[in-house]
C-alpha cells in the first residue's frame, strides 16, 4: 500500500470521522476540513477552507472548550511540540480526547523548512519511541495509544485523554 494510496486516504478519512466527537477542533485542517468541526490552520492561503486562522501553539479558544482535538501531519510542524500539545490539553474538556497522526521518521522523507514553502517543512521528526519522550513532558493526560496508524508503516497515531480538570 503506497503512501498516497486510496486505502490510506480512506483510512485517514475514517480516522477523522471516528475521532471527531462532540465539539471538535481540527488543527492544521488545510484543504481537508472536517464537517461539523472547528477547522483551524495558520496558512492564510487556506483561509477559504477553514473556520479560524490561528497557531496550534497559541490556540485562540477558551480553556476546556472542546471534547476532541484532532490533527494529521501537523504536530511535526510546531517549533515547540510540547507547547502545542499543552495547548491541546488546555482547550480540552475534562475526559476529552486528543488524537494526532504523525509521520514516522523511520519511513517518512525528511522535509526541511524553506522560505518558499514556510508551512511545508518539519521542525521535528520522531519515531513513536522518540515521541513518547515528548509526551512525557505534557502534564494532565493519559496516553491511550501510541502505535502504527491503521495499516500504514509511515505514520503513527497518538491518542490521549485529559485526566485533570
Amino acid at each position: 500500500m503506497g503512501r498516497g494510496s486510496k486505502e490510506n486516504r480512506l483510512a485517514a478519512a475514517g480516522f477523522y470521522h471516528a475521532a471527531a466527537r462532540g465539539r471538535c477542533l481540527h488543527i492544521g485542517a488545510g484543504r481537508k476540513p472536517i464537517r461539523g468541526a472547528i477547522n483551524l490552520d495558520m496558512d492564510p492561503h487556506r483561509s477559504e477552507w477553514v473556520d479560524v486562522l490561528g497557531d496550534g501553539q497559541a490556540l485562540p479558544f477558551a480553556d476546556r472548550s472542546f471534547d476532541t482535538v484532532v490533527s494529521s501531519h501537523t504536530v511535526e510542524h510546531f517549533p515547540d511540540p510540547v507547547l502545542g500539545l499543552r495547548e491541546c490539553v488546555r482547550v480540552l474538556k475534562f475526559r476529552g480526547f486528543m488524537t494526532h497522526i504523525i509521520p514516522d521518521a523511520s519511513f517518512a522523507p525528511r522535509r526541511t523548512l524553506s522560505a518558499r514553502y514556510p508551512f511545508a517543512g518539519h521542525y521535528n521528526e520522531w519515531t513513536p519511541k522518540d515521541f513518547a519522550e515528548v509526551v512525557a513532558r505534557v502534564d494532565g493526560i493519559n496516553v491511550v495509544s501510541l502505535r502504527e496508524f491503521k495499516g500504514t508503516r509511515w505514520s503513527f497515531e497518538f491518542i490521549a485523554l485529559r485526566i485533570q480538570d
